[in-house]
């Protein structure tokens, strides 16, 4: 550190930290090890001590605890790694943006997907920028709904696809429909609803197990909020799901249990397991999916392109009624 010429305050200090030693020092706290940071750098393990010390020398504490099993961050060592992490985050995005400026790619759209459309609906779609040689690159993120609100809002995403009916802090996002979905109620194919022909009532579901699947779906309200705007028997859960559908479906389709779904997005699925979809007396809550934006980049060429892409895919994909 050297003293600020500048400052009107005498005393103040400018630290000039070497973005270098916050990245040596990001992989020094992940690895755990001085040797295997040194490895993983190309640097000599003298180096690296340098390094530390100098940081040190900055902090006027330790950023490093030396143990028995390898290091550990102090508090401030943590943050300073933190840090070298986004440094070097950032850097492998620099050397991304020169190839694919090399490749002829305009730029790169990140998008979100919930775990229920990227295990269904997307997949394929997705191919066809690999396929078809789409002017720019993709960066795929299989994310829950408000995570990935979040995300759009604090442009970590450039565009999601989501159910549409979120009320999470829309102020500076845009939506477009994709096709209409509604939920419902699924059971095994083959347990006490295999040959059930007419229209269930709500109390003809009493002591059913019932598998929770909220998170994976992209509902914003867990099943008990479903049960009482439907009037269905309130029933706890016996397993909760979050991120993988197929182990799900195997559960309910294995233990005749019910599990609340989109209809149309799981028509993808259906195959997969002996499940079958009950038509229930009084119906469930909408579950639409939309293409999201910020307000700031729905004009933009590359999300232009991958709506309209998107769009025609959409009509295209064989969607269960």
């Amino acid at each position: 550190c050297v003293k600020s010429k500048k400052s009107p305050f005498p005393y103040a200090r400018v630290y000039l930290m070497d973005p270098r030693q916050l990245v040596a020092l990001s992989e020094i706290v992940d690895l755990g090890s001085m040797s295997r940071a040194s490895e993983r750098l190309s640097l000599t393990q003298p180096t690296l001590s340098r390094m530390v010390k100098t940081i040190e020398a900055a902090v006027g504490a330790p950023v490093l605890r030396r143990g028995r099993y390898g290091v550990t961050p102090t508090a401030i060592g943590e943050r300073l790694a933190q840090e070298g992490r986004e440094i070097a985050r950032r850097a492998r995005l620099a050397d991304e943006a020169i190839d694919h400026w090399k490749l002829g790619l305009t730029g790169e759209v990140r998008v979100g997907v919930g775990p229920m459309l990227a295990a269904t609906v997307m997949g394929s779609f997705f191919a066809q920028a690999v396929s078809r040689n789409w002017p720019y690159s993709l960066q795929v993120v299989s994310e829950y709904a408000a995570r990935a609100i979040d995300a759009l809002n604090n442009d970590r995403l450039d565009a999601a696809i989501l159910p549409s009916h979120l009320n999470l802090h829309q102020e500076r996002l845009s939506q477009t429909p994709l096709f209409d979905d509604q939920l419902c109620i699924f059971a095994s194919a083959t347990g006490r609803f295999a040959n059930w022909t007419k229209a269930i009532r709500p109390r003809d579901l009493a002591g059913m197990p019932w598998v929770e699947t909220a998170a994976v779906s992209g509902l914003m309200q867990p099943t008990r909020e479903i049960f009482e705007q439907t009037g269905l028997t309130q029933q706890p859960p016996k397993l909760r799901f979050s991120g993988d559908i197929l182990m799900a479906l195997q559960v309910v389709a294995e233990a005749d249990a019910l599990c609340i779904l989109p209809r149309r997005a799981l028509s993808q699925l259906a195959v997969r397991a002996p499940i079958k979809p009950l038509e229930l007396s009084v119906p469930l809550p909408r579950r639409d999916i939309a293409f999201w934006t910020s307000k700031a980049k729905r004009d933009r060429p590359e999300i232009l392109h991958l709506q309209g892409k998107l769009e025609t895919y959409i009509a295209e994909v064989p969607l269960g009624p």
